[in-house]
Formats: structure tokens, C-alpha cells, sequence
């Protein structure tokens, strides 16, 4: 599939198996995604919030009317926007998690604006 290894086990860079690989240098996670970004000129290709954390399907904007019956009653009291996985069918919202997630991406863009 020629997909490339990001990894901080230099060992297993070390494998015969492995064709393609990268030593992810800094033990912080910001400054590893902040690395890997511009060591492979991602730049353009962030799209926050655009696939699914379990399968990587797209995600899409849905009707709370098509997810109401699988909600807990209280994200159905306080949340109107929803988005679904075309794949895996999980549902999204701006949770409580949502502002601290978009403040880890806004910073994130503005280092690599630099």
C-alpha cells in the first residue's frame, strides 16, 4: 500500500519489512503533528473535523431527526447540530470536547502560518 510508518521506536524503522518511514523526533503531541505537517507538506490537506476518528469515512451533516432515536437525553436537550459517518454511521456533535479540539487546530494553523 507504500504508506509511510510514523513512529518513535527507531528499532522498528530498522525492519526489513518497512519501505517507508518517519522517526517522529518530539515527545509532545502538538509539536509531533506540527512536524509531521511540515515534514511531509500537509499543509493544505487539513481539514478538521472532516473523518470519522473510528473508520476515517467522511463526515457529513445530518437532521437531528435522523439521529434523535440514538441520543441520551441529554445531548438531545442541549445540542441541535449533529453529523454522521457515511461509513460507520457514528454520530457528531460540538460537545463539551469540541471548543478545547478547535482551539488545538486553530493554534496548530496559526504555527504553521509562522
Amino acid at each position: 500500500q507504500k504508506r509511510t510508518i510514523l513512529t518513535r521506536d527507531v528499532s522498528l524503522l530498522k525492519m526489513k519489512a518497512v519501505t517507508h518511514g518517519y522517526w517522529v523526533r518530539s515527545k509532545n503531541l502538538s509539536e509531533q503533528v506540527f512536524e509531521v505537517i511540515r515534514r511531509f507538506d500537509l499543509k493544505s490537506l487539513i481539514k478538521p473535523f472532516s473523518r470519522c476518528m473510528d473508520c476515517n469515512g467522511l463526515i457529513r451533516e445530518t437532521t437531528k431527526e435522523n439521529v434523535v432515536k440514538t441520543l441520551e437525553p441529554k445531548t438531545k436537550r442541549y445540542y441541535k447540530e449533529f453529523y454522521t459517518c457515511e461509513s460507520c454511521g457514528k454520530i457528531y456533535w460540538k460537545g463539551s470536547h469540541y471548543l478545547k479540539m478547535k482551539k488545538f487546530v486553530d493554534d496548530l494553523k496559526r504555527k504553521i502560518n509562522q
